[in-house]
């Protein structure tokens, strides 16, 4: 069971952290935050200003007289409606990344509050230890927006947001390339534990909607394949023997790709894993469990970690969070465009209390789960 007055403990000490040594190099950002805020109300208004008096303008074309080129007119003011809603949006945002920018000067003072340190991420190839997950569909690379990393009671703890992308893949025989694709873009928390657990055991959400990410590749796949196959029967049909040849390159080229992808590579981490009865009805309400056999799933979900899981769904009041347990390493991937340390932003003060206690909460939560694979820590098993 989590101990609450622990619980309470560490939110009190990093409410004091934050009040003594965060704000008070931070609170200047306040001023800018305003003078942004009031550069981007003003460009609302003239937005709206704007487009008000666009169809009043086209409407009044319309009440001139004896004018047969209305047209010239008309065509123009409503074409500008376009790039000129493009050209205050930009401006919005532009404004908006002028203050992130000059906040995220302040993240590794953040990061310290909790034992962290934080590095400026970049794109990379695929971790082993994510790859090794069994939680994302096939990838060759990850956009790491933001890295907070450290220690805490000797556990190696890794945060970071991050972007898994792919944009096809490459081996020895065969190799793919297509359009860069998001297949997941949120907050991954990776740490390993400092005691074994000798299992293999997987987390997911109910209604998991990961695999659409790839349907319209699917989709063009398959079409190319039917299309293949529609050129076989039309050649068979006229005895034309280079149409029938043509289309045998296009059904069994697109079809084998499209089984390797579809099937073979999306089932193979699956395989071997069998679904967990769960008998905590919380957990069970919004997740599956899988493991390789229904006793190595016990190992890791016992109480007291099913109890810090959704604690950690509670606090980021997401139920779509997948976990994986690993050879003794555990991924936690949370889908959210939200950033991880963004204690305000444009719109919310940055001594917002509401805010600031989420933030803490979100903190706690992610400690109290390492704080299980600590070595000192008894599993309950």
């Amino acid at each position: 069971m989590i101990n609450k007055s622990k619980n309470n403990e560490l939110k009190q000490k990093f409410k004091h952290t934050y009040a003594t040594q965060v704000y008070p190099q931070i609170k200047n950002l306040e001023q800018l935050r305003i003078k942004c805020l009031t550069l981007t109300f003003f460009v609302y208004i003239l937005a709206i200003l704007f487009f008000m008096y666009l169809p009043i303008m086209i409407s009044h074309i319309f009440t001139i007289p004896n004018y047969e080129n209305k047209l010239i007119l008309i065509l123009p003011l409503s074409m500008f409606g376009l790039p000129a809603l493009a050209v205050f949006i930009f401006l919005i945002s532009k404004i908006s990344s002028i203050y992130t920018k000059s906040f995220k000067k302040y993240y590794n003072l953040l990061a310290e509050s909790v034992g962290l340190k934080w590095v400026q991420g970049d794109m990379a190839g695929i971790p082993e230890n994510i790859k090794n997950s069994k939680l994302f569909l096939p990838a060759n690379k990850i956009k790491y927006d933001d890295i907070f990393a450290g220690k805490y009671k000797d556990v190696s703890i890794r945060i970071t947001e991050s972007e898994i992308i792919d944009d096809g893949y490459q081996t020895k025989n065969s190799s793919e390339s297509h359009p860069p694709i998001s297949l997941f873009k949120g907050v991954i928390i990776n740490f390993k534990s400092n005691k074994n657990i000798p299992c293999t055991t997987l987390i997911k959400p109910k209604i998991d909607f990961i695999w659409h990410k790839k349907l319209f590749n699917y989709f063009v796949v398959l079409f190319w394949t039917v299309f293949g196959f529609a050129v076989i029967i039309g050649g068979i049909m006229q005895l034309d023997f280079m149409e029938v040849i043509a289309g045998l390159v296009f059904f069994f080229g697109f079809g084998s790709w499209f089984v390797y992808s579809c099937f073979i590579r999306e089932i193979h981490d699956k395989k071997g894993l069998l679904k967990i009865k769960l008998e905590d009805v919380k957990l069970a309400k919004y997740y599956n469990a899988y493991s390789y056999s229904q006793i190595e799933g016990r190992y890791l979900l016992t109480t007291a970690f099913i109890e810090r899981f959704m604690n950690v769904s509670e606090a980021f009041n997401n139920y779509k969070i997948r976990c994986s347990y690993v050879d003794n390493n555990l991924v936690l991937a949370i889908p959210t465009r939200k950033n991880m340390f963004e204690i305000g932003n444009l719109y919310i003060s940055l001594n917002n209390p509401n805010h600031i206690d989420k933030l803490i909460d979100e903190i706690i939560s992610i400690l109290l789960l390492v704080d299980y694979f600590k070595l000192d820590t008894n599993t309950n098993l």
